[in-house]
């Protein structure tokens, strides 16, 4: 997949493509690909960040097309790299979920702490 972020000063925009593998991969009589793709639009503040997305799956020859639009807050000032998060959204095609929401918890760390090199 491609994926392109652009960032100017609290706001940023993210967009991506890929395509998805569904089925069995060595058996080409059961696979379905479709492409995927997406535009993220964020405004951060201290601990806040507002995020708008848009999720979009091309219709393939056994799925039909599922785009949705998606709204939500994050906050990152718990301790130890936690944040909540809350989302909301809508489908705006006949195969994708008429609404939906989601509470979400996860961790945010660099991988090893810095060395400055």
């Amino acid at each position: 997949g491609l994926f392109g972020q652009f960032q100017s000063g609290p706001w940023w925009l993210g967009l991506r493509a890929s395509l998805l593998i569904l089925g069995d991969p060595l058996q080409f009589a059961n696979q379905d690909d479709a492409l995927l793709a997406g535009a993220a639009l964020a405004f951060h503040k201290e601990r806040w960040s507002l995020l708008s997305r848009l999720n979009w799956r091309e219709e393939s020859p056994r799925n039909a097309r599922d785009v949705r639009w998606l709204a939500g807050a994050r906050w990152s000032g718990l301790p130890n790299g936690l944040w909540l998060a809350a989302e909301g959204g809508a489908g705006l095609t006949l195969a994708a979920p008429t609404w939906q929401a989601s509470l979400l918890v996860g961790v945010s760390r660099a991988c090893r702490a810095s060395n400055r090199d």
